[in-house]
């Protein structure tokens, strides 16, 4: 059954990623700003090795 619920997640999901942006583009954020914010508050990441990492 689809809900009124889930027609605002997918209207949301289609929000975060419209123009082909990701969501951290979408909000402002780019690699560079996302890399500091990990190396200053490294507590809000769980990383797995340098080049694999997924949000705490």
């Amino acid at each position: 059954m689809y809900t009124e619920l889930d027609k605002k997640v997918e209207a949301l999901a289609k929000e975060l990623f419209k123009d082909g942006k990701d969501p951290s583009e979408t909000f402002g954020f780019n690699w560079e700003m996302l890399s500091k914010i990990e190396n200053d508050l490294p507590e809000i990441t769980c990383k797995h090795s340098e080049t694999q990492c997924h949000t705490a």
